[in-house]
């Protein structure tokens, strides 16, 4: 629970990179990843992202 424990209290800004990789299902970050958006869903970590994210992954 690494990550969540970094996050505790804060807002973390989530790149096209972390989108690419879990939904591309890179091994690398994928239980980080789980973890990570479970807790969003929990409204237990805090995170934001931009319009630009979403342009550059239609892409």
């Amino acid at each position: 629970m690494g990550i969540l424990t970094t996050l505790q209290g804060r807002k973390a800004y989530l790149d096209t990179n972390v989108f690419i990789y879990a939904l591309g299902g890179y091994a690398a970050f994928a239980d980080e990843l789980t973890t990570l958006f479970a807790a969003v869903e929990r409204c237990e970590a805090s995170t934001v992202t931009s319009e630009l994210t979403l342009a550059e992954l239609l892409v």
